[in-house]
């Protein structure tokens, strides 16, 4: 059976070996790429609907209705759900390293600080400022884009106030 294989890939490479040197040309003309205009704002995040840096937290969000008014309310009420669901998710990760360091019986592993926690992020919805707001017409309707943000040192004081004493420091690290 070894022989036989070997005998397979002697033919393989005797084949490839005999196969045409002549070379070819291909008769092919690049067309310029012509990519349309981007709706998209450049101040839109378009790979992630929340984002953190040192200073802000941001929500974004875009919607569609068949009115402008009702595309930009739309927008804006994601926009601020993704910045609390992002700063919520901040926190649950923030957690989590700490129990893993901690342990299991860590402070941050019980079920009363885990729901303040959860809770904690709810009232940053309404905090946070409309920042942008682009509205196009397509068609029959009304595309809106929408950015929210929340300052950190904001955020951090209104989680630190709902959460227990046992955990407050958590907030420090978002």
């Amino acid at each position: 059976s070894i022989l036989g294989l070997f005998s397979v890939l002697l033919l393989a490479a005797a084949a490839v070996s005999c196969s045409s040197t002549g070379s070819t040309t291909k008769n092919t003309k690049t067309e310029p790429s012509v990519q349309a205009p981007s709706i998209y704002p450049d101040w839109y995040n378009r790979q992630d609907d929340f984002a953190a840096d040192s200073l802000e937290f941001s929500g974004y969000a875009t919607a569609i209705a068949a009115d402008s008014v009702q595309s930009v309310r739309l927008a804006e009420r994601l926009a601020r759900v993704h910045l609390e669901k992002g700063i919520d998710a901040a926190l649950e990760s923030i957690r989590v390293k700490t129990v893993k360091k901690q342990g299991q019986q860590s402070a941050y592993n019980k079920a009363s600080n885990i729901r303040a926690l959860r809770n904690a992020a709810e009232p940053l919805q309404g905090m946070a400022k409309v920042e942008h707001v682009k509205t196009l017409k397509q068609a029959s309707h009304y595309r809106s884009f929408v950015q929210v943000r929340l300052q950190k040192q904001q955020a951090k004081s209104t989680v630190v106030k709902s959460l227990p004493a046992s955990v407050k420091d958590l907030a420090d690290s978002l």
